[in-house]
């Protein structure tokens, strides 16, 4: 009985065992079914987010960064190579969609280069209406002429028959070719002004970004030349044969007042007049980079209230003359009938002559009176100018042995002993330069350059520790010094002003003597930094 009643309860138990084991695979079952279907959500929320990724967009801020970009790049044109590059680029970015291709189309390409004129295929106006054409001829708006040599004027002409948007056709030079082609509205990077008598200006060219004005060039030249074009940059150079003391004259006045006339139709029908209105106008209002091989305060006061957009300016004045006047205005006990009392250069008479017209050019004993009153002028405009980045101001003299410098020596002028300022007289001319660069001063001007004769008309140091902080750049030039032991001095403290100071904000300093380079300092690569102390080629008196 006892072995029957235990197989009984063994079969029970085992049956009870099969039924957990049922329930148990029941459970992995579920439970498998239960992963499936959570894979399968998995993958279809992977696919919801692949699809949703291939639908997203560039982000509006950063696609404006990209056509910035772009738009920079295309208005790149000077350096042809470069611009190669870049149009490949901005290709590339056009076949991105066709949102890109449209835009690049229209907004971008603005600017048809010609270069090879044999393969020249000239534009045609049906050719607005083909999509796949990247450079349509409605878009153009500026032609550059390259390779004048081989320009083909036929084909020019044809493709400008199509170019109606055409604004500008620009060049590096001008080219009497240029006559014949069917448009009338030339840029030209860069012209001479010849010097001839009744050479005409050509009508075609309207805006010039440099004129060379040659020497000896008559006034009524340079007068047509800025009435005809707009001229956004000039230099004015000097004489070749300084025997003659005369160099081109400026017509300052007449450019600032220049004749325009306007005409206008008044009235209906028969009773229809044409008027003619003469207003004046100020051709330099363009200039935004200009060299004037010589000048004097004066007409240095008229230029800068007439050239609001000045942003490189270049001049040369006699340091002589400024200090004397400086000195003159601040010492109250100053006595001209003194033996040893500081005097003007002997240029100042042929300064005048040569740099205003004649009829400005008399101020007798007035002149002395109106110096602070255009000096203090010319102090605020700079002070407060938005645009003047570059300044270079270099002692030049058209009666003295310091001309010769310049490199033009075909006819020497009489040796004139220089006049040799000192420490004490230089004090008031160091200090009027301080205050046009100074902290509280102009915010613009990023590069300095002083060239001198002396070295002794340089104050360094105060320069440095007072210039405002957007400086960056400076470059002082002298021919002799006077005094050695201020040179060394100055030498040594420049030397001791660049290791104190080794973050500041200047990237570029430079002494040099000539050719012969006594401090450079080049703060992208130090190694360059170079003290020469007391170099042997100084010119000591």
């Amino acid at each position: 009985m006892i072995t029957e009643n235990n197989s009984i309860d063994n079969n029970n138990n085992n049956n009870n065992n099969n039924n957990n084991n049922n329930n148990n695979n029941n459970n992995n079952n579920n439970n498998n079914n239960n992963n499936n279907n959570n894979n399968n959500k998995n993958n279809n929320n992977n696919n919801k987010n692949n699809n949703g990724n291939n639908n997203v967009k560039i982000p509006i801020y950063i696609q404006k960064k990209i056509y910035k970009y772009l738009i920079i790049m295309e208005l790149n044109k000077s350096d042809h190579d470069s611009y190669e590059i870049n149009s490949n680029m901005i290709k590339k970015f056009s076949l991105l969609s066709w949102e890109w291709f449209n835009f690049i189309s229209s907004k971008i390409y603005h600017t048809l280069i010609i270069k090879d004129y044999e393969r020249l295929e000239p534009l045609r106006t049906n050719d607005n209406n083909n999509k796949f054409l990247l450079k349509k001829p409605e878009s153009v708006k500026y032609l550059k002429l390259v390779n004048l040599s081989r320009l083909n004027v036929d084909k020019v002409n044809e493709t400008i028959k199509s170019l109606v948007n055409l604004k500008w056709i620009t060049s590096e030079h001008n080219n009497p070719v240029f006559k014949k082609i069917n448009f009338k509205n030339f840029r030209i990077n860069s012209m001479l002004l010849i010097k001839y008598e009744g050479q005409s200006f050509d009508q075609y060219v309207k805006r010039v970004d440099y004129l060379h004005i040659e020497t000896h060039t008559p006034s009524k030249n340079i007068i047509e030349a800025f009435k005809t074009a707009k001229i956004y940059g000039f230099n004015l150079d000097l004489k070749q044969n300084y025997s003659q003391f005369n160099i081109t004259r400026f017509p300052l006045k007449e450019l600032i007042e220049s004749e325009v006339v306007d005409v206008s139709n008044k009235g209906v029908g028969t009773d229809e007049k044409t008027i003619e209105i003469i207003t004046t106008e100020n051709r330099l209002q363009w200039c935004k980079d200009v060299n004037f091989c010589i000048i004097n305060i004066k007409m240095l006061n008229q230029f800068l209230k007439s050239t609001p957009r000045l942003r490189d300016l270049t001049i040369g004045i006699c340091f002589i003359n400024l200090i004397y006047k400086f000195y003159k205005r601040y010492t109250s006990n100053y006595d001209q009938d003194e033996p040893n009392v500081l005097k003007p250069c002997r240029c100042s008479n042929s300064f005048e002559k040569c740099t205003v017209d004649i009829e400005n050019s008399r101020f007798g004993d007035g002149y002395d009176d109106l110096f602070p009153i255009y000096w203090d002028e010319i102090c605020n405009i700079i002070i407060n100018h938005k645009y003047l980045t570059r300044l270079i101001i270099s002692d030049r003299c058209l009666n003295d042995r310091k001309i010769r410098y310049d490199g033009i020596e075909e006819v020497s002028p009489p040796i004139i002993t220089p006049i040799v300022t000192t420490l004490e007289q230089n004090q008031h001319f160091f200090q009027s330069f301080v205050n046009l660069i100074s902290n509280s001063a102009n915010k613009s001007i990023k590069t300095i350059v002083i060239n001198v004769y002396d070295f002794v008309q340089l104050d360094i140091i105060s320069i440095l520790n007072n210039s405002n902080s957007t400086i960056d750049t400076y470059h002082f030039s002298f021919h002799v010094s006077t005094n050695k032991q201020y040179y060394i001095k100055t030498i040594e403290k420049v030397t001791e002003y660049f290791k104190k100071s080794p973050n500041n904000i200047i990237k570029y300093f430079k002494i040099s003597n000539g050719s012969s380079i006594e401090y450079e300092y080049d703060r992208e690569s130090p190694k360059k930094t170079l003290p020469t102390k007391y170099s042997p080629i100084l010119n000591f008196k």
